[in-house]
């Protein structure tokens, strides 16, 4: 049976790589609505490839260039927040939710209240609302299918197993390009140093949240939330092969492990075929050649962010929007030149220690919340600009 999908962020990294899945199984999916954040062209040629009934980007003037580029194809195309709400709800089989930072939260939240199941890239939408969004999603009914290649892992592992016999998650870690750099140079690394990842070719914003490991930080409280599992039996281990994506250990002692070369259309053709697997074409791995896999511990002191993390989850309530929010304005400064790296984490550990945090009840109190944290943050950053 034809599954109908809307793709949000259709012309990023994990929305090129979707489109990629759904272009080799054409016969198994109906696109009915994409969307971009900047990429008009691209999502013009998208939408003449796979015919959505609607097409979103997030400005007036783009809408006006994408109409254009599409002139004489039947497709209504809509712009702004009122657009991507129009997308959420529009009645789409599974939501391919893959526009990252908090920008990507109400239109995740949205179309989980329409009823779409949700293939989920947006670690946003559980760091900022974890609780709110996992009780929305049960409440409608709507399965969470994760997209980031640590998360599918340990969805992969703990199908057919009792939860409650979970004795700890098991997040892996490339360790990012800085590994093994001397932690006294780590004022000198440049945005080009920390965008070059030695495993995965990502976007902007999340290749500098490996380089600083808060990715590892966003995804601790992301599995908390995901998978219901207290912070205490996360950990993080450190696998520069990326060849482990993640495991689960159980309270008899096994450990499963979901294994693969680090491509993301893996992950993602897991969530478009769940519970089926989609045959595809990927690198597979040669074992008539020796295979090298490292384990090693993380070390909190070269790579605090996590630690942070965990502390975000300890304080609860709106701590874990602040996390968020702090790092976002952090990674932005970064990517402009106004920020050192290593004061990417000292901004995100000062805004989390600044305000007292807040019982969170509704997703609009988390817009606010985000709001206000990003202000304070961006006084801070001012103080610390180069």
């Amino acid at each position: 049976m034809t599954k109908s999908l809307a793709v949000f962020g259709s012309t990023g990294s994990v929305g090129k790589n979707t489109m990629d899945v759904v272009k080799r199984f054409k016969d198994n999916y109906e696109v009915i609505a994409l969307s971009c954040g900047n990429n008009v062209e691209l999502l013009a040629q998208q939408c003449q490839e796979f015919a959505p009934r609607l097409a979103v980007v997030l400005r007036e003037d783009d809408a006006k260039q994408l109409k254009s580029l599409l002139a004489g194809q039947k497709l209504e195309v809509v712009w702004g927040e009122e657009g991507f709400l129009q997308m959420a709800r529009s009645g789409a089989d599974l939501a391919v939710c893959a526009i990252s930072g908090g920008a990507g939260l109400r239109t995740a939240f949205e179309s989980v209240k329409s009823g779409s199941d949700i293939a989920l890239a947006n670690k946003e939408s559980l760091v900022m609302a974890g609780e709110l969004f996992m009780a929305e999603a049960r409440r409608r009914w709507v399965k969470i299918i994760p997209v980031d290649s640590e998360h599918s892992a340990i969805f992969q592992s703990i199908i057919g197993h009792d939860q409650r016999q979970i004795k700890r998650l098991l997040l892996t870690a490339s360790g990012g390009p800085f590994l093994n750099y001397p932690l006294e140079k780590f004022p000198e690394i440049t945005v080009e140093m920390a965008l070059s990842h030695p495993v995965w070719s990502m976007g902007k914003k999340i290749s500098i949240d490996s380089a600083t490991l808060m990715n590892k930080g966003l995804e601790v409280i992301e599995a908390h939330y995901l998978f219901e599992v207290e912070p205490e039996r996360i950990d993080i281990v450190i696998h520069p092969q990326g060849i482990i994506h993640s495991m689960v250990e159980y309270w008899d002692g096994a450990l499963i492990s979901q294994m693969g070369s680090p491509d993301m259309r893996t992950p993602i053709a897991y969530a478009l075929g769940f519970p089926e697997r989609l045959e595809m074409s990927v690198t597979r791995f040669d074992f008539s050649q020796p295979v090298s896999m490292t384990l090693i511990p993380l070390d909190y002191k070269r790579f605090k962010a996590p630690q942070l993390a965990f502390q975000s989850l300890k304080e609860g309530k709106s701590a874990p929007i602040a996390f968020n929010a702090a790092n976002e304005v952090a990674v932005a400064a970064f990517l402009r030149r106004q920020l050192a790296f290593h004061k990417i984490v000292e901004v995100v550990e000062k805004v989390l220690n600044s305000i007292p945090h807040q019982k969170v009840e509704s997703i609009e109190q988390v817009f606010v919340l985000d709001k206000n944290y990003k202000k304070v943050a961006e006084e801070i950053v001012m103080g610390e600009r180069l």
